[in-house]
């Protein structure tokens, strides 16, 4: 089913993956946003395309695929079966007229899927580390989890990858405490969140979270290569300008050049033109 683009609001700075638009608030945050917009041409931001990839990652049956149902589908049931290999959905979000995508990847918790799974683990820029709130140990197993995805994701154009601590199942009884888990997530530099696919709770909120700093990442990743771009072109126009007054000073032409132009200019004076 075709997923309707949800408008992407701003959200403020937590722990762990802040970054630099959002630290100046919201309204500098959709400042940039509306400049950068406003500087491209239509053609320019129909073909701009934003995505980013998120892992979920976790052992299985911690919630990880009720989770992403009731994000995308609004849905629950008590009868999921264990993902094999992976699921991958997509959601996509405006903002100040630009479009942001964000590939979710679900992969499965078993250990025979593990090396199918690692080899998807590629390219993400965030994590989102799911652990049962009701079984202690799962938690304990978050680590080994975020290890293997930062190992595959260890290239200088990837960047530090944004990990979200997540704890399922918030609406049954508890046996780690936010303490632990917050433990936890200081150790991972993550950002905790406590959820549950049953009720909704906190479902919403985590995944606009995650959606505001990579539309953020993927934003600034683009401005810089366009921004190297536009220099580069600047400097090649720089050259050719310089090579037409210059030319070749052996054989005379750089000097009719620079007369060419400098006779130009001045009739463009003396007639009032500027």
């Amino acid at each position: 089913m075709a997923m309707l683009p949800l408008h992407l609001e701003y959200v403020a700075p937590g722990r762990g993956g802040d970054l630099s638009i959002h630290k100046c608030g919201q309204e500098g945050f959709k400042k940039v946003v509306e400049d950068f917009t406003s500087s491209l041409s239509t053609y320019d931001r129909r073909s701009l395309q934003l995505e980013e990839k998120v892992i979920i990652v976790g052992d299985t049956r911690v919630g990880k695929s009720c989770l992403l149902a009731r994000f995308m589908n609004d849905s629950y049931t008590d009868s999921f079966e264990s993902t094999i290999g992976l699921d991958f959905h997509k959601q996509v979000y405006t903002h100040a007229g630009l479009s942001f995508t964000l590939c979710i990847w679900d992969t499965a918790g078993q250990e025979r899927f593990r090396a199918v799974s690692n080899h998807f683990y590629r390219g993400a820029q965030a994590c989102i580390a799911a652990f049962d709130l009701g079984v202690p140990l799962t938690l304990s197993h978050v680590k080994q989890w975020v290890d293997k995805v930062k190992k595959e994701n260890t290239h200088p154009s990837v960047g530090e990858i944004c990990v979200f601590l997540v704890g399922c199942k918030s609406d049954m009884f508890h046996t780690v405490s936010y303490t632990q888990a917050q433990h936890v997530a200081a150790e991972l530099n993550a950002e905790y969140f406590e959820v549950s696919a049953k009720s909704g709770f906190n479902v919403k909120t985590l995944f606009e979270r995650v959606a505001c700093l990579l539309f953020e990442r993927a934003l600034l990743r683009q401005m810089k290569e366009w921004q190297e771009e536009r220099t580069a072109k600047v400097t090649s126009e720089g050259d050719a300008s310089e090579d037409l007054l210059l030319g070749n000073l052996s054989s005379g032409r750089g000097m009719d050049n620079w007369k060419v132009v400098k006779d130009s200019s001045d009739r463009s004076r003396c007639c009032g033109r500027s």
